[in-house]
């Protein structure tokens, strides 16, 4: 069986993975070209530009999409998946990113004031997404996704 078919058969499953880890190296590289400084565990960081869950999902949906149509109960399925997961993004994670902010803010007074050291590197302050960087891992996953399928099939 040659690697064509493979990926034919599996595209369901590897178009999606295969764009996400696309994504992720697109935001490690931005990343680099920011910060100057290459961190392997910036791969599984959450939060960023682009968004690699939202290209994810919206790849997910997008495969599905286009191998069942718009009337199939599994794309009616991954679509709902997917606007809970963007919601999730800009929502819920963000906001706990700014309660993460706001965490060390207070421990940094609380030192500063009475001298008590807590520890607090491990407080995450960037779990959430902009607008901006689910609209970015939008379109990649939606683009790359009618790419590839064309490309394979």
């Amino acid at each position: 069986m040659n690697i064509l078919k493979i990926i034919q058969q599996g595209q369901i499953f590897l178009i999606p993975l295969f764009i996400t880890l696309i994504t992720q190296i697109i935001k490690v590289s931005l990343d680099f070209y920011k910060k100057k400084e290459f961190k392997i565990s910036y791969f599984v960081h959450y939060g960023g530009m682009p968004s690699a869950h939202t290209a994810l999902f919206i790849s997910l949906a997008t495969i599905i999409l286009l191998n069942y149509g718009w009337q199939s109960p599994l794309f009616a399925m991954a679509f709902i998946l997917c606007l809970i997961m963007i919601r999730d993004a800009l929502g819920i994670r963000h906001h706990l990113g700014n309660h993460g902010l706001i965490l060390k803010q207070l421990i940094q007074e609380l030192y500063e004031r009475k001298h008590t050291k807590i520890k607090h590197d491990k407080i995450v302050t960037v779990l959430g997404h902009t607008p901006w960087q689910v609209f970015v891992g939008a379109i990649l996953g939606f683009s790359l996704t009618v790419i590839f399928f064309s490309l394979i099939n």
